[in-house]
Parts: C-alpha cells; sequence; structure tokens
C-alpha cells in the first residue's frame, strides 16, 4: 500500500545570515522557533543559495535550476514558462497550495498564476510600503492593499515608524526602525495570519478528496528595511551588533543607493 503523502510547508526569510541563527551558534538577538525546528529536524552547514539577488534565487526554489536556466537572472527578469516547477509538480499529485507573504519570482506572474491560492504581491513590493515605511510608497502593482484590510479587520491602528535610521544616499530607503504598536499589527504577523486560514480551506485539487497541502509563508525580514515592533525591537536593535569584519560594509564596497 502506498504511503500518504506528506503535507508540505515551506518557511521562507528574506536575506538572512547564518550567523543571525541562535542554532548556528549566533549570540545576536533571539531566534527560538527556528532553533527549535534545527533541534528537531536537518541543520544544514553547507548550503548555498544559487544566487547572491533576490529574484533569482527564488525563481531557483520554484524550479530547481540555476538562474541562467530559468531566466530570471536579475530583479525584474520573467520566469520561463516552459519550465516544470514545484507548483506544477504539486498540483498533478493532487496537492492543494497556498502562498502567503512575499513573492518576488518576477514581476509579471504571480503565485495564482502557478496555481496557488493567494494574494499577489507582485515585483520588489512590500506591504508596508507608502503606509508606515516611506520606500516601496509607489512599488505595489495590484489595486487592494490586503495588509490594511487586515488591520482593519481586527480593529488595529496602522503603524507608524520610530527611530528609523535611513542610508545617507537615500533618505526616503529605510535601514531599520521601531514599529509602533502591537506584535499583531506588524507585517510578519499578517503574512502567518493570512496563511493560517488558507490552509484549513484551499479551493484548488484535491480539496474535495482531503488530499495534501502545500503552504508557503515568506517573510520580508530580516533584510533592509527592517521594521520590529517594540516588543521585539530591544533584541534585534543593530546598534548592538558586534564589529566583526564579517558585518562591516564600506561605503567603497556598497551599492550607491546605500552608502
Amino acid at each position: 500500500m502506498a504511503s500518504k503523502p506528506k503535507n508540505v510547508l515551506l518557511i521562507l526569510s528574506d536575506q538572512q545570515r547564518m550567523d543571525s541563527i541562535g542554532a548556528y551558534g549566533a549570540s545576536l538577538g533571539s531566534t527560538p522557533n527556528v532553533d527549535a525546528l534545527a533541534a528537531r529536524g536537518v541543520r544544514f552547514t553547507q548550503a548555498y543559495t544559487p544566487c547572491t539577488v533576490c529574484s533569482p534565487a527564488r525563481a531557483s526554489i520554484l524550479s530547481g535550476v540555476y538562474p541562467h536556466q530559468h531566466g530570471v537572472t536579475a530583479n525584474g527578469g520573467v520566469f520561463r514558462q516552459d519550465l516544470p516547477n514545484l507548483a506544477r509538480s504539486l498540483l498533478a499529485r493532487d496537492y492543494r497550495l497556498g502562498f502567503s507573504g512575499k513573492w518576488h519570482v518576477d514581476d509579471t506572474f504571480g503565485p495564482t498564476h502557478f496555481g496557488f491560492h493567494a494574494n499577489d504581491w507582485l515585483g520588489y513590493s512590500h506591504p508596508a510600503g507608502g503606509v508606515y515605511l516611506r520606500s516601496f510608497a509607489r512599488s505595489c502593482k495590484h489595486p487592494v492593499n490586503h495588509y490594511l484590510e487586515y488591520l482593519a479587520e481586527r480593529g488595529l491602528d496602522v503603524p507608524e515608524l520610530e527611530d528609523a535610521v535611513y542610508f545617507p544616499a537615500n533618505p526616503n530607503f529605510e535601514i531599520y526602525g521601531r514599529q509602533t504598536g502591537p506584535v499583531e499589527a506588524s507585517v510578519e504577523h499578517y503574512v502567518a495570519e493570512e496563511a493560517t486560514p488558507r490552509c484549513a480551506s484551499f479551493p484548488a485539487a484535491g480539496a474535495a478528496t482531503g488530499g495534501p497541502s502545500s503552504s508557503g509563508r515568506t517573510f520580508g525580514g530580516p533584510t533592509t528595511p527592517l521594521s520590529c515592533p517594540s516588543r521585539t525591537f530591544p533584541c534585534s536593535r543593530p546598534r548592538t551588533c558586534s564589529s566583526d569584519r564579517a558585518c562591516v560594509r564600506t561605503g567603497a564596497t556598497s551599492p550607491g543607493c546605500k552608502r
């Protein structure tokens, strides 16, 4: 008798170095939930991204091939539609697909195009862009900001950003800041909350038979702009960072917008 297919949950953070995670020996900040997953699972010590740029790396996760093969060699590229991909393979096996959070595979095709039950956030957009962040104010390529809908449905005030630090060469791009309001008003909490009911009510193939599910939850942090609620801000305040050379980037070696 064939074994029952396993459910799949993909959790992805953005631009998170291994030396920021407690399970890898980091002393900066606190990552108890990730550490708990590592303690009861498999922890890789030599895993490498296929590309240091966001979209090409995400497209490689979707396709399983290198950027020069899937066509997304830079942010803003277009994923090759003739390639096999993870979503297509799972749908062929009657998986129900859900997705929540930052997509950023390409600027043209969102998760719903690939068969995920999702709210599309196309391109390099941010739910808080133009809300409490100066950055990404005009980046959203969809008519409805589902993050604002989430806040309104739960009676939460729209957060503001305090103690913000900006790139010297770009005063409209935050490096980090403290977000007002409770944790429940954060974008990260919104991503997690959006995904939870979706997992329980997939409309895609397999729903009628209770087939297996695959859900992606991708969080925007800790890449810039990093905004933390007051409760967690002291745990990740950049001013407490070590001056280790691996954590320091000089203006001469940084992109112009980040000097």
